[in-house]
């Protein structure tokens, strides 16, 4: 059935290109296509309208899609800037803990200083 739209629903949303960039980088990691993810977060460009956790956001899903192609390094990368920026945000995001456990299991035998750093980031116990 129709469900009314309260304003509190329309928080957040942003029509900027970058929040339309965002969103589609999203929709291809929902559709389990972190290749293009990956090419379609390459391409956004900065506004102003976007807010930090928003875009932290999406950097989480620009990890998420390098452990999705084997990129561990660089997810590891992606999820150290954001230690560095936003330690406080990034501990309280159960989607971290997940790209941090996916790490962690596809690196157990080599577990670096840096993989041991994330998981103390996010609160992640092995």
């Amino acid at each position: 059935g129709d469900r009314r739209v309260d304003h509190a629903d329309l928080i957040g949303c942003d029509f900027s290109r970058e929040g339309v960039a965002m969103l589609r980088v999203e929709t291809a990691v929902i559709a389990d296509q972190p290749d293009r993810a990956l090419t379609l977060a390459a391409r956004i460009r900065r506004s102003p309208q976007v807010t930090p956790s928003s875009r932290q956001r999406s950097r989480l899903d620009v990890a998420w899609s390098y452990v999705q192609t084997g990129r561990y390094g660089d997810a590891t990368g992606v999820l150290l800037d954001l230690r560095d920026r936003a330690p406080a945000w990034l501990r309280q995001q159960s989607y971290a803990c997940q790209i941090v456990a996916e790490l962690v299991n596809h690196r157990r035998r080599a577990a670096s200083d840096d993989i041991a750093e994330l998981m103390d980031a996010v609160g992640y116990a092995a």
